[in-house]
């Protein structure tokens, strides 16, 4: 707790004491003076100093520091920025903690809730096999040569290490608080790798990013991946985001197709996605062809026939059923072109003329051709053969065939990006072998407050100087970290408080200029229809906001 509270003095802009990283050490400096509160340090205080090494688990500690005498606090303050780097949730619990921290009054059954789940994810990492530690009697003496010494410079650090050659307040931040690593001017087409020029048809589909979106640094680290790989056997062509809902994982997409110069074509899952939606769909056709009716159903292409479940549960058994043929190899995707060729004879005018036709989706066109290919919500529907109707395009084989019998080869500039929620109500686990199959899996973090910021503002197309009379974003941003919390405290999983959430609820007070009113028809119920966390919500807002 002792680590918690110094930290949070830290990034609220205490005068002194630090932690801070690079690329083979983790490091802290802590004033050991007992003060937990304000931001006020004192500077004569004995320090403590620690550096972690992090390819061999060895911790060194400066001389007249004693765990056993003044605790172990300045060990886990050391591993404070490891730790924000190896948790992919510990940095936004740590924000938010810092946030309710800085209120007064302070809220301490939020700040005590927000400890405990910091303390459970420290826990668990520091017992896996992921971090590596010393024992106790290993511990070393860390003289002045050693922290001035160049290897132990932090790359990036938060707050002043003095010992560590730091005298001035540093932030854990990139140059841009927003997170923005590069103008979008300069980001579109430059991580271009096409050979063959584009179509004006696909010229026209190539996303036009504005001076607003935020170039991140995940967002070029995937692009250069597909960009310095193209041309190896397996360039990086298949990627996965993970990430709460409003993280940014279809902009992300949207970004990889400007920044790679390629078309954007995109496909939404529900929980009622059949394995066959992805390639395109059935519609009727009149005398000459053309077709006269929207989309059909399978139900009805393949009535009286073996049903897409059977396709997927036992491919091999339902292709025999099918054609009369055993084919020990068989696939729900030779089932369904089997069914396709039987409906088109059983359905067709004594003429031969067909009463259907199969229309190919964006998929298609992108496999064919080239583009990036948004498949959002790969969890979501619940016939298990979904997702796994993909994989022949993800491997060796390269190719998808469709209902018709056509095998359509995977164009080498054809980039497939999936996204999924994390733990969203009505979400399957994910298929392993499809997963296995992506070459990239980031996990998108909660966005900082300044990122957060830049985002909303993007979303309401935010005007600086009327805007910022009616809303104070700092507040608005305080109080939305307050009621995800008050979600996590009671569990309540029946609705999301996402970055989206926060912009509707912006957008409304700009309209109502009334942000309890506004709350109330935005992220309120947005979040939950519990009565007891609506009621908290509702207590929060109006302490927040008295009227």
């Amino acid at each position: 707790m002792k680590a918690l509270i110094r930290a949070a003095m830290i990034d609220s802009g205490a005068n002194a004491d630090g932690f801070g990283l690079n690329d083979r050490y983790a490091m802290g400096e802590m004033t050991l003076d007992g003060t937990f509160t304000g931001t006020t340090i004192n500077a004569n205080g004995l320090v403590a100093c620690v550096l972690y090494d992090r390819t061999t688990g060895k911790f060194l500690k400066s001389s007249g520091y004693d765990h056993k005498t003044n605790g172990s606090a300045p060990y886990f303050l050391a591993l404070w920025n490891y730790f924000m780097e190896s948790m992919p949730d510990f940095a936004p619990t740590f924000n938010n903690f810092c946030t309710e921290w800085k209120q007064s009054p302070m809220n301490e059954d939020v700040c005590r809730s927000m400890a405990c789940v910091l303390a459970d994810m420290v826990y668990e990492h520091v017992q896996s096999d992921k971090f590596l530690c010393c024992d106790k009697d290993e511990i070393r003496d860390l003289t002045e040569t050693r922290m001035r010494s160049s290897t132990t410079k932090p790359a990036q650090y938060t707050g002043i290490l003095a010992h560590f050659g730091q005298v001035t307040r540093g932030r854990n931040k990139s140059a841009n608080p927003d997170g923005r690593v590069m103008s979008t001017a300069d980001f579109c087409g430059k991580f271009s790798f096409r050979t063959e020029p584009l179509s004006a048809e696909q010229e026209k589909l190539v996303p036009k990013l504005t001076e607003s979106y935020i170039v991140d640094e995940w967002l070029v680290l995937v692009c250069k991946h597909i960009q310095k790989t193209t041309g190896r056997p397996r360039p990086v062509r298949n990627i996965l985001l993970r990430g709460a809902p409003g993280v940014g994982k279809s902009e992300m997409y949207t970004g990889i197709a400007a920044g790679c110069h390629l078309p954007l074509y995109t496909f939404a899952a529900n929980a009622m996605t059949e394995p066959f939606d992805l390639f395109g769909q059935f519609v009727p056709v009149d005398e000459n062809g053309e077709q006269c009716g929207g989309k059909m159903s399978l139900r009805q292409i393949l009535k009286d026939m073996p049903s897409v479940e059977d396709f997927s549960m036992d491919p091999v058994y339902t292709y025999e059923e099918l054609t009369g043929e055993k084919k020990s190899d068989a696939t729900s995707l030779d089932c369904m072109a089997a069914a396709f060729t039987k409906a088109s004879q059983q359905t067709a005018t004594p003429s031969g003329q067909q009463r259907f036709k199969f229309v190919p989706g964006q998929l298609i066109t992108a496999m064919k051709f080239g583009g990036v290919w948004g498949f959002d919500e790969v969890t979501l529907p619940q016939n298990p053969g979904v997702v796994p109707a993909l994989n022949p395009a993800m491997d060796a084989t390269q190719s998808i065939t469709l209902p018709t019998g056509e095998i359509v080869r995977r164009h080498p500039d054809c980039i497939f990006v999936g996204t999924t929620n994390l733990d969203l109500e009505g979400c399957r686990n994910l298929n392993q072998a499809w997963q296995d199959r992506c070459q990239l899996i980031i996990d998108l973090p909660e966005p900082t407050e300044e990122v957060l910021k830049a985002r909303v503002k993007s979303m309401v197309n935010w005007d600086e100087t009327n805007d910022s009379k009616i809303v104070d974003l700092d507040r608005f941003i305080s109080v939305y970290r307050s009621l995800q919390e008050i979600a996590r405290k009671h569990r309540l999983e029946d609705g999301v408080i996402g970055p989206r959430k926060l912009a509707d609820w912006v957008l409304s007070t700009l309209v109502t200029e009334n942000p309890n009113q506004s709350a109330q028809i935005t992220i309120i119920p947005g979040a939950t229809s519990d009565a007891r966390g609506i009621a908290e919500m509702k207590e929060k807002l109006e302490d927040s906001f008295p009227a």
